[in-house]
């Protein structure tokens, strides 16, 4: 079993993202969580610049990052907390058997989908000092 926020076999969003990431890779593996989460917190970056219309002002861009909800093709769902914390769903993976999978990144099964509000310790318990108290 493992714990993660991306899977390239999800859905139809995140085959398709996965399949361009494989196709411009050079060794052609699939993505991992990682590769999704910059690319997808890139994207709500650069999003929050265009809105802000610039990225001169951080402080700007951030406020724009944090008040607009994102429906993110990787991770769905995203809302960004006061403390920074990116809220999305994650979900609990089981390894498939040799006879389960259909091909060579054919290797997990979701097990169970654990909901953005379940899935991260509470804003009142994080003690981030950049939430007002």
């Amino acid at each position: 079993m493992a714990l993660n926020a991306f899977y390239w076999d999800l859905n139809d969003k995140t085959r398709a993202w996965s399949a361009r990431y494989q196709e411009r890779y050079v060794k052609k593996e699939m993505p991992n969580h990682m590769h999704a989460g910059v690319y997808s917190g890139t994207m709500a970056y650069l999003n929050a610049v265009d809105r802000v219309g610039s990225p001169a002002d951080g402080r700007a861009v951030v406020a724009a990052m944090k008040a607009t909800p994102i429906d993110d093709p990787l991770f769905g769902h995203v809302t960004i907390r006061e403390d920074g914390r990116a809220m999305h769903d994650m979900y609990l993976l089981q390894v498939k058997s040799p006879a389960e999978s259909k091909s060579t990144w054919d290797v997990f099964k979701v097990t169970a989908t654990i909901d953005a509000e379940h899935a991260f310790r509470p804003l009142n318990e994080g003690g981030c000092p950049l939430v007002a108290k």
